[in-house]
Formats: C-alpha cells, structure tokens, sequence
C-alpha cells in the first residue's frame, strides 16, 4: 500500500472539501433572514476555525498546498506548506517537501516559523511540549523548540495532565512507562501497557491511579509510580468515586483506592458506579450495589444487594431506574423499591420529569409518556418518541415510509407540526427538518426561520446557519444585520442516527451519527457486537506508530465504555487524523472525531471485514449481516 503524508494523510480523505471568499449581500431569502452568498469557490479542503483561525488547502489534489485563513477569508499564511496541523495553544505543525524528504516545524498565528522545520515528524502541542521524531526515534520539545526529553523513545503519547506514556522496544516487546513534564520517569518501562482506553489514549491517572498491565494481568500504580494494587486481576475500571471494578475468573467486584476488596468478586456483570450505586447481576438476575460513605467521602463500606431479581437493568436518571421483569418494563427507585411496576413492553429514562413508555414492537409500537407517578401524561399515539430535552421531544407517526416527524412540548402539544421525512434535534436553538429532500430551520417556539428549500442546511457552533443551493454555500443571519463579508464555510454537522440498526437480526442500541447521509460507528463498538461472529475482529493501539490496529478473525477484548452512551443532540464532527492498519496494512477510512471519540464510516469498516451493510428504506432500518459479503452501495 502506497504511503502517505504521514501529517495530512487521513484528513487529506475525510475533510470537507468546500470552501468561500468574501461574500456580497444579495436579498433575503426567508422571513426575519439575511442571504449572504460566495462569490466564488477557490479551496479544496478546510478544516474547523480553531482560535479564530482554519486550515485551508488548494483545490488541486496532487501537489496540493495548504494556508491559513481568518473569519474574514484573508490570508494569514498563504497556500505554501505540504501539510497543516490546526492550531493547538498557539502553534501549528506544518511540514514542507514529499515524502521521505519532508521536514516538520511550526508557525505561530501569525504565520511566522516559530520553530524551525528540522524534524522528521511532529505532533500538536498538549501541555506545553510536542512530541518530535529524528532518525526514528521519539521525544519532547517546548515552545522554544529546545529538546526537553530525550528523543530516544521508540514511541510516545502525547502528554496530558502533566504526564505522558513512553515505549521502548519494539511490537510484540515492547515496553510502556511514564515521565512527568520535566522527563522524570514516573512509572519504569516495564509494563505491556498503562491506562489502556480506547476514547482517551493519553489519560494516564484516573484519581490518582493507573491502570499497569503485565503478563495478561492489570493492577494499579499511583502518581509516585508506588503499586497500590499488584497486576493480579483480569480486568480493571478506571478508579471513579474512589472506586474501581475489578474481575477475576469471569466474576467481577470493587475495590477501594487501598486496594481493599469492599464488594465480593463473585458477580457475572457490573455497571460502573453512578451517585454510590451500581448494578450487579448474579445468576441471571439483577441487584443494586450501595456505597456508603463518610462525612468526609470517603468509602466506607458497598452493601451487597439483598435480592438479585430483575432480569435486565438501566443505569439511574432523575432517582428511577428502567428495570425489565418477566417481558415488562417498569421503574424502581434507588433502594430497588417498585415505584411504577411492570407494565410496558418498553421503556427509556426519565428526562425533564417525563419517560417513554412503548405499548408493541418496532415496527407497530405505540409512545406516550408518564410522569414520575406512572400517570400517562401524553397518550400511547405515537410510532417514535425521544427524550425530553428543554421541553421537547422529537416525536413521529405513520407506517413506513410515509412516517413523518415533529416536535411536542410537555403537555403534549404539537409546537412543531409533524409533516417532516426528516427532523434533527435542535442546536443553538434551532433544528434541521427535511420535506422531500430540501432542508430549513425551526426554533423552539415552532416557527419557521429558514423556509425548507435548501439543498443543506447547517447550525454552526457560531450560531448563523449555513444553507447551500446547487452546491453554493449561503449564510442566514436571522433576526440580524448583515455585514458584506460572512465566516468560511460551516464545520459538517453529525446528527444522532435515528434508524434502527439491525446485527444478524437482531436490534442493537448503538451510538452512532448521520454525517451526510452516512452512518458512522465507534470500532470497539462494532467489534464487541461482532466477536461471536465469523467477522469478528481484534481493535488495539500501537503507540509506537500512533494508530488504531485491527486484526481479522480475532475475537475481541474488552477494555470497558463499549456500547456506551447513545448520541441525544446534533454535534459537530472533526476531521479525525486517526491511523488505521488492518492486518498491518494501512487503510484509508472516512472517519470523523466527535468530543473526542472517533467515528468511522459503516460501509467502509463493512467492505474492509466483508460484512453484509444494507439499507430498508420501507423500514428506515441500517441492515448488519455477517453471513453474507459487502455489496457497495
């Protein structure tokens, strides 16, 4: 496989290829709405405004050049540099000239070189040092760009909260340690790794402590580099509450910050404690764990559940937890206590005081929602039903596919009339809605503030909307004034994928995101519902080359925070610069981050490990199949 610009290779693939010039006022397209519209289109690549500042690059791919513009489309370092790193505490990594000849430095916000370009690679600053590479070895410098740890590293991760995680040797031998900012070794090189987590590969210390990993086995050190806890366990949690999860032979219990066992390791299954309770399950059934604390918040002591009963269990929101008991679903309190019992074929969390209830199965099932009493509020009428957010939920009725969307208020008043194919959750006060593929805004009181006749419609985090006819962009100022000039292009949007995702038939809650028409999944989500399949896959991190690893045929290994969370609100995706290998060899996968967690692209993870991934439109269903090959689209 041919390489790459070690600096820009994935961004070069996943960045939105778009871009403006001063723009000139032409005449208001929608009510309370100011049209500003590019006079031309002259970039083939920009990043995310990052101090006031974005990365920009030339429309031509081979030999492209990049720059760096204001919010005002001038020029602050111009279309001269082979790669661009955005901002990072003042700084930007660039490089110049083709591989295996490019040098790496870095320029401030004003353009100037600031350090010179002498490295063979470099990484963004993160506590005030950059990782730097010469003659394939690795270390630190500082703004000045003097060399503050050795470069005599054979990997590095970049620093965080004042520590950063360093290797020696190399893969399957290789060895992890710790320095501090000033090059002190903290934790020796002597572990398999530190602190592995997929969603923050940099963290090191979790209350004080991390996770030291040696012969198959985790244990604890602390910020001394002292072993509190020995490698003796199979599985560790990060330390939260001064507690950790720990599991030993397939059984699971908790520790304390001593190391001091103070919930048995005999259960099959543990969530992680929220508000000093967590869920245990036991022989197939389900109980609460108590932690119980001193005046000064210390543990003293976790109660053991007294009965292990419901056969499935949620984690708690506003003091009541789903739980699901003989086919039903209903609600008990902190104690365990039933404060709505078992009634309904599904239920969700309770949000603003009000929680979905489901009467029937996708894709014949009827939502309502009930107060914290169990009284139905608003009436089982509905085929889909959201949480409350700021008063509103996101509600839906029809057979498929005439089903159409809108929004309800908490007395189950239609504040948004639901008519839409499509509508996203709001940001910045407003949402996206879809009729007959043309997009415009609503805000929150139900009115209209961008008509629907758009080809795209964006939010930005700088709260203008962003709309794009016949591929020019537009901005709407609503409710303002205009000035002649306008932003660069909006940032994509990725907004909670709606659709029901199908694995082998199956329904699975996955977190997952709608970026242009395309879904996007977290890895170690799709391998850990995928290890029992003839397409499973292994998901590593390899310091030493800064990249996510993945091995075929491989079942996969839990390191904890699969499967959760699931996306509410519209967020703004970035380009993520996350390398790939599959079986060694490096892939170019469209992926984006997205507040720190990286989200690949469906169908390109689907044709890599040759799963089936199809689309039911009659059913608005994302369609996962291990039992047959990838088909493109």
């Amino acid at each position: 496989m041919k390489k790459n610009r070690r600096l820009m290779a994935t961004l070069l693939t996943i960045a939105l290829a778009i871009s403006l010039v001063p723009l000139t006022l032409l005449t208001a397209a929608a009510a309370l709405a100011n049209v500003l519209v590019p006079t031309s289109l002259v970039y083939g690549i920009v990043y995310n405004f990052v101090d006031d500042l974005a990365v920009v690059g030339s429309a031509e791919w081979r030999g492209r050049q990049f720059g760096v513009i204001d919010k005002q489309g001038n020029y602050v370092v111009p279309l001269s540099y082979s790669g661009i790193l955005s901002y990072s505490e003042g700084l930007a990594a660039v490089s110049m000239g083709e591989y295996p000849d490019e040098k790496f430095g870095f320029i401030d916000t004003t353009g100037a070189v600031a350090i010179p370009l002498t490295f063979d690679r470099t990484g963004s600053f993160s506590d005030g040092l950059a990782m730097v590479q010469l003659d394939g070895k690795y270390g630190f410098i500082d703004k000045t760009g003097a060399i503050v740890i050795p470069i005599e590293y054979d990997g590095v991760y970049p620093f965080e909260d004042g520590y950063a995680k360093v290797i020696k040797g190399e893969y399957p031998n290789r060895r992890f340690g710790v320095v501090d900012k000033t090059g002190t070794l903290i934790i020796p090189i002597e572990y398999d790794d530190i602190s592995r987590d997929y969603n923050t590969p940099n963290k090191v210390f979790y209350e004080g402590m991390a996770e030291v990993f040696k012969d198959n086995k985790c244990g604890f050190a602390d910020e001394s580099g002292s072993i509190v806890v020995p490698p003796i366990y199979d599985y560790v949690s990060h330390f939260a509450d001064g507690m950790a999860t720990v599991s030993q032979s397939n059984k699971y219990g908790v520790i304390d910050a001593k190391g001091s066992v103070i919930a048995p390791i005999e259960y099959d299954d543990m969530y992680a404690f929220t508000d000093d309770l967590a869920w245990a399950k036991k022989d197939g059934a389900w109980g609460i764990l108590n932690a119980i604390k001193s005046a000064a918040g210390t543990i003293v002591n976790v109660l053991v559940p007294p009965t292990l009963v419901y056969d499935r269990v949620y984690q708690f929101s506003e003091g009541l937890a789903v739980v699901h008991m003989e086919g039903k679903d209903g609600y008990v309190d902190k104690t365990g206590a039933f404060v709505i019992e078992p009634q309904f074929d599904s239920a969700d969390t309770f949000s603003g005081g009000l929680g979905r209830v489901g009467s029937g199965f996708f894709p014949d099932e009827l939502c309502g929602f009930i107060n914290t009493s169990g009284a139905l509020v608003i009436p089982m009428e509905y085929n889909e039903a959201g949480r409350f957010v700021d008063g509103l939920a996101r509600v839906a009725k029809g057979d498929f596919p005439e089903r159409r969307y809108g929004y309800i208020d908490t007395s189950g008043r239609t504040v948004i009339p639901l008519e839409h194919n499509w509508i996203g959750a709001f940001s910045n006060g407003y949402a996206m809605a879809n009729i007959d593929g043309k997009y415009g805004c609503f805000d929150k009181a139900g009115n209209i503030v961008v008509s629907l006749e758009y080809d795209t419609v964006y939010v930005p985090s700088y709260g203008k909307i962003w709309v794009q006819n016949d591929e020019l962009w537009g901005i709407l100022e609503v409710g303002g004034s205009p000035g002649t000039t306008a932003p660069p292009p909006p940032a994509l949007v990725a907004n909670p994928t709606a659709a029901t995702v199908l694995v082998n038939g199956e329904p699975v809650a996955f977190d997952a995101y709608n970026i242009n028409d395309n879904n996007y999944f977290k890895l170690r989500d799709l391998a850990y519902v995928l290890t029992d399949t003839e397409k499973c896959f292994e998901v590593d991190w390899d310091g030493e080359k800064q990249a996510i690893t993945l091995i075929s045929g491989e079942a996969y290994t839990e390191v904890g925070g699969e499967m959760e969370g699931k996306g509410s609100e519209v967020k703004t995706p970035l380009p993520s610069n996350a390398k790939v290998y599959l079986d060694g060899d490096e892939m170019q996968f469209t992926a984006y981050n997205i507040e720190g967690n990286n989200y690949f692209k469906l169908r390109d993870i689907g044709e890599a490990f040759d799963f089936g991934v199809d689309w039911n439109g009659e059913l608005q269903t994302i369609v996962i199949d291990t039992g047959k090959g990838y088909t493109p689209d």
